[in-house]
């Protein structure tokens, strides 16, 4: 499984993302053109279209944006984004690091952390849920430091009763488990990162960190 994998992967994102913001507005801009010129034969309102003309001119110019565009659209965006996610990272592939997508991999028995890699930088973050007067909400925190600050990279076998300590505020203490794990040393202290793909994880980050 190398880069070609990689790339159809990509593609079937892509694809399916496009299929959701283009054709669903080019269905919204026939029915739209069709009510109004049903309504008056004599005079055809083309602005009518213009709003969904412009939805669809704007996925196609936008539809490289797999990841970042699906969380558009609530829902729809939101199943979008998961199906863009699981079918360019699972299974991981070493080969991801070629690609110009923010990769994030969210850690074994810690639904709310997860490991975030660009080009440039890597982060840890998480979800915190704030209560205040007003109601619950919650809130994204991500600590980020530059690649060259990552000192370490190895991947590990946990027993389940190592003890987890991360630069960053989390709404549990999170617990170690059984498994494979990503050590990553940054800023001279240790993430022990519970992943069960974690060799691969640690080509990515290498591969990353190498990349010019």
């Amino acid at each position: 499984m190398g880069s070609s994998d990689v790339m159809r992967r990509s593609r079937r994102a892509q694809l399916a993302v496009w299929v959701v913001y283009v054709g669903i507005p080019v269905i919204f801009l026939a029915l739209t053109l069709l009510i109004s010129a049903l309504a008056d034969a004599d005079v055809f309102n083309w602005q009518a279209g213009v709003i969904p003309l412009a939805v669809i001119l704007g996925g196609w110019f936008f539809r490289g944006a797999v990841l970042a565009g699906a969380i558009i659209g609530g829902l729809i965006g939101y199943g979008i984004g998961w199906y863009g996610a699981r079918t360019l990272l699972h299974p991981a592939v070493a080969e991801l690091a070629e690609t110009p997508y923010v990769l994030t991999f969210t850690m074994r028995g810690q639904v709310k952390l997860s490991l975030v890699l660009d080009g440039r930088k890597v982060s840890l973050q998480t979800s915190i849920r704030i209560r205040t007067a007003d109601g619950d909400s919650t809130s994204v925190r991500a600590n980020w430091y530059p690649l060259d600050a990552v000192r370490g990279v190895r991947d590990v076998m946990l027993s389940g009763t190592e003890r987890l300590e991360y630069p960053i505020a989390m709404d549990k203490p999170p617990v170690s488990s059984p498994g494979p794990a990503l050590i990553l040393t940054v800023g001279g202290a240790d993430w022990i990162l519970p992943h069960d793909e974690a060799p691969v994880l640690a080509q990515i980050v290498n591969r990353r960190i190498g990349a010019p």
